[in-house]
């Protein structure tokens, strides 16, 4: 594991990284730009003491980019209504997750996300695929530069029945709740870094201990990034940029002190920086909703570990 003094380059560099996309898109005026799950991406594939994932950097991009087109053509082309088009895009996260021999479920956030959102623009994906390329040339060079673990990837076996029950499991629970949110206009208790988060926790055991921090982490950092986004870009009329440098040092601040690295986690902090203004208040608290559900439900219905 590397020490904190010498991962102090990967911490620049994923700050780098989500201030980079941030200011892009604030100059360009293309929201879709940002891509939420980058943070994510950043946190576990470059800031965190060792790699968070089974999968190398040729898997990460190939799945990232398949998941966020994917997500489009939902967006575009399925005529199901949203809620259908949630589960849908849900439901085929979940296959090619579970299909990729990695256990890199933040590509089942990039399936997710433009349907949250309803964006049917190619940029999606293009920034989506961009900003991973980059991702993995940084960790490339953090590597080089013996500020972070060489990549390492055994891939999982092929898929057994448990681990399809398991998926069918999950896109079950995730149906029922978004059939139950939504409708209220509910949405980010079913953001896609919290099935993200709920995917990890139910493919490996997680005690309840563990499980409650994960979900005031979550909490804590989708908290943080809605007020870095009102009090810098709102109140003070700074760029989005700056909200967003701030929403980065904080959760990986929270992570660090936490001692708890969980991806969805950075994802939840710079969502806000996407959404409405009118959303922004009331995110934190669905969140919580959200992933409170959401980690009962991996608690209840997934209390043996999964075969890897």
């Amino acid at each position: 594991m590397l020490s904190v003094k010498r991962n102090w380059l990967n911490y620049i560099f994923t700050i780098a990284v989500i201030v980079l996309m941030t200011g892009i898109a604030e100059y360009c005026r293309e929201p879709e730009i940002i891509f939420p799950e980058i943070a994510a991406l950043a946190a576990g594939a470059l800031s965190a003491p060792e790699q968070i994932w089974r999968v190398n950097r040729s898997r990460m991009f190939c799945y990232i980019a398949v998941c966020s087109i994917l997500g489009v053509i939902v967006v575009r082309y399925l005529p199901f209504g949203y809620w259908g088009q949630m589960v849908s895009a849900f439901a085929a996260g979940q296959m090619i997750f579970l299909c990729s021999k990695t256990t890199f479920a933040p590509m089942i956030s990039a399936a997710v996300l433009p349907v949250l959102l309803q964006t049917d623009t190619w940029i999606y994906p293009v920034s989506a695929v961009g900003l991973t390329a980059l991702i993995c040339i940084l960790q490339l060079i953090s590597a080089k530069a013996g500020a972070h673990l060489s990549e390492s990837y055994q891939p999982l076996p092929a898929v057994s029945a448990d681990r399809v029950k398991n998926s069918c499991i999950r896109i079950l629970c995730m149906a029922v709740l978004s059939a139950g949110v939504l409708p209220l206009g509910w949405k980010f208790c079913v953001a896609p870094p919290l099935l993200v988060a709920f995917t990890e926790m139910s493919e490996k055991s997680v005690k309840p201990g563990r499980s409650a921090k994960i979900a005031i982490l979550i909490t804590l950092c989708a908290a943080e990034g809605a007020l870095c986004r009102l009090l810098i870009a709102e109140k003070a009329d700074l760029p989005l940029a700056a909200a967003a440098f701030a929403a980065a040092v904080l959760f990986l601040l929270a992570m660090r002190t936490m001692k708890l690295w969980t991806p969805p986690a950075g994802a939840m902090a710079i969502l806000p920086m996407l959404i409405g203004t009118d959303q922004i208040l009331w995110y934190p608290v669905q969140v919580f909703g959200g992933s409170v559900v959401l980690i009962l439900a991996a608690s209840v219905f997934f209390r043996r570990k999964s075969p890897a």
